[in-house]
């Protein structure tokens, strides 16, 4: 007998629980026929404004056409411009401003995507929702795609090569080509130091996430959906090297810099500042004119090409649009979506925003919705300073903390380690007069001073009451940023905590999960501590007398701390989007 008929005969009491009144076999397969369909992508334009502004937003406005009949996946599409960043010679010193893109660069440049379906807004969210939710749902393959359509990849916020020495990486300046021959130069470009990109950011609104909620554009028949997108001005968009320069003619890395002799870094970036017509973008979209480094743009300049070149437009074709995909159904399929009403449920999103918090808090969430969960952080408010959109620690980007030193020898000599402050230095380390490059594994590390910039989390512990009572008690910060997360299956980034109602918090999941019911509560409040931000060692605090000695008031010079910080929660809340008779509206208020 075949040994594979043993198990056919050892059948028990114990079978019934998975034998017992089969229903399906792994030995045939059946499939499902489905409705034909077919798709095809659109591009959407806008009318209006061609162009970002340096300095202030930019808003477009898209009438989405009725191309087919579903409206499915939708993305904004966005040409970066060819960056050559020059360098900065003055009186025999050399700089390099080093542009960089931010972080993140095609999530954080949307300030708002208002999504409104005849003058009536349905769902309203900022680019930075888009980044939290991609950094809480999307898998790491899935996210990774996400980043190289959005451009948050290296060649834009970090481009450069490897130091094979020093192990960092040389950022590509870029300076007017020479013939090596001696030749005439005049007609070189030289390579850019960031290439032009086509960014393609996901919208992800509600009918983008499955095939399932597509928007029924065929049972609109007498209302419009129109996407209004609002972008950042363009000087929020980059970071450089900062060459101002102080009283006495120095360069300075910036006034935080100084305060915290242990405060190891190499270079400040910092936000452009556009009052600097050297800081602005002109100064980078268009290659250089210098011929070498000791030539000055401006006295290398006749006075018709120094005209020309203040006059060139600080601007390029972004090539603004949408791209979204229709899908087109058979005639019984599309009057079925004519005349049937429809019922979409989709998680709208509310933000609240609160300044200036620190310490030990209350602050007042304003809500009555059916809500889903919240995603939160804090951030400092000088990141406006940096660009650091999507920085949620107390660590500035330009922080280097230099926490550990060598230990210095115990003999005669008494010599510390000569220690060069370029990272990855692989020669000439000495320890009591010897080169020890080749054991430096053996020194011991030990601790300097304490570092005020030393805590990265700025949140300590959390608490969430209704109508004064605890839902949640105080918490440390691990709960909110480590048990939320891994509950429901996320792993966002640094900084970004949760809170969830529900079991699953997947935008492609289109069930329901959990929820609860805020309006009936009166109150709902974050009670929070957070670490102390540094003080600011300038600000003065005065008693003013009156003649006769006594106390009239306090006279405050400066701000107490040198920053400060800001709560930002985003609210998934449910609503259902109503289609019938041609028409669109909410069944519960915004």
């Amino acid at each position: 007998m075949a040994g594979g008929l043993l198990n056919l005969i050892a059948v028990g009491n114990q079978n019934v629980i998975i034998h017992g009144d089969p229903q399906k076999t792994f030995f045939k397969v059946t499939y499902a026929k489905h409705s034909n369909f077919g798709l095809q992508k659109f591009r959407i334009d806008h009318q209006g404004i061609r162009f970002l502004s340096p300095t202030s937003e930019t808003k477009f406005n898209f009438k989405v056409p009725k191309y087919g009949d579903l409206l499915m996946d939708t993305y904004l599409a966005i040409r970066m411009p060819t960056i050559w960043s020059p360098i900065v010679t003055d009186e025999g010193n050399i700089f390099s401003y080093e542009f960089k893109w931010i972080k993140d660069l095609g999530t954080q440049m949307i300030n708002e995507i208002t999504i409104s379906i005849g003058g009536q807004v349905i769902q309203q969210y900022s680019g930075e929702y888009i980044k939290c939710v991609v950094e809480r749902d999307y898998s790491n393959e899935k996210k990774e795609l996400f980043n190289k359509m959005t451009g948050n990849v290296e060649e834009m916020y970090n481009p450069g090569e490897e130091d094979m020495l020093f192990k960092y990486k040389s950022y590509p300046n870029n300076v007017r080509q020479r013939d090596l021959d001696g030749g005439d130069s005049s007609n070189l470009t030289g390579h850019p130091s960031i290439m032009a990109r086509t960014l393609y950011i996901p919208l992800n609104a509600f009918w983008c996430m499955s095939s399932k909620t597509s928007l029924p554009l065929v049972a609109l028949q007498y209302t419009d959906l129109e996407i209004d997108v609002t972008l950042k001005p363009v000087k929020d968009l980059y970071t450089i090297i900062n060459t101002d320069r102080d009283a006495s003619g120095t360069y300075i890395e910036g006034d935080w810099a100084t305060q915290d002799s242990e405060h190891l870094h190499y270079y400040t970036r910092t936000a452009p500042n556009y009052t600097d017509s050297a800081h602005q973008l002109k100064w980078f979209i268009y290659p250089t004119k210098r011929t070498s480094l000791e030539d000055d743009v401006y006295e290398d300049m006749s006075v018709a090409e120094l005209a020309n070149w203040h006059a060139q437009r600080e601007d390029w074709k972004s090539d603004v649009h949408l791209i979204s995909t229709y899908a087109f159904l058979s005639d019984e399929e599309s009057d079925m979506f004519t005349t049937t009403n429809h019922e979409i449920l989709y998680k709208d999103i509310k933000k609240h925003s609160y300044q200036s918090v620190h310490g030990t808090s209350r602050v007042k969430i304003e809500t009555s919705s059916l809500v889903s969960n919240w995603m939160f952080y804090f951030q400092r408010d000088d990141a406006r300073d940096y660009n650091e959109w999507s920085n949620y620690t107390n660590h500035n980007y330009n922080t280097k903390l230099h926490k550990n030193r060598y230990l210095e020898a115990t003999d005669i000599c008494m010599n510390k380690i000569s220690h060069s402050e370029d990272k990855g230095q692989t020669t000439g380390i000495k320890w009591n007069g010897r080169d020890i490059t080749s054991v430096l594994s053996g020194v011991p590390l030990v601790t300097r001073s304490y570092n005020s910039y030393a805590p990265k989390e700025i949140l300590n512990t959390l608490g969430i009451l209704m109508d004064g009572k605890y839902r949640e008690n105080m918490f440390e910060v691990g709960i909110y940023d480590y048990l939320e997360k891994i509950r429901c299956g996320g792993n966002t980034c640094d900084g970004l905590y949760c809170y969830n109602f529900c079991l699953n918090t997947s935008p492609f999941e289109y069930q329901p999960s959990g929820a609860i019911n805020l309006s009936k509560f009166k109150t709902v409040e974050f009670e929070f501590n957070t670490i102390e931000p540094p003080l600011n060692p300038i600000f003065e605090s005065l008693s003013v007398c009156a003649p006769g000695g006594g106390l009239t008031g306090i006279s405050e010079k400066g701000s107490m701390y040198q920053y400060d910080y800001d709560l930002i929660v985003f609210e998934e809340r449910y609503n259902v989007l109503e289609i019938k008779n041609g028409f669109a509206s909410l069944m519960f208020s915004r």
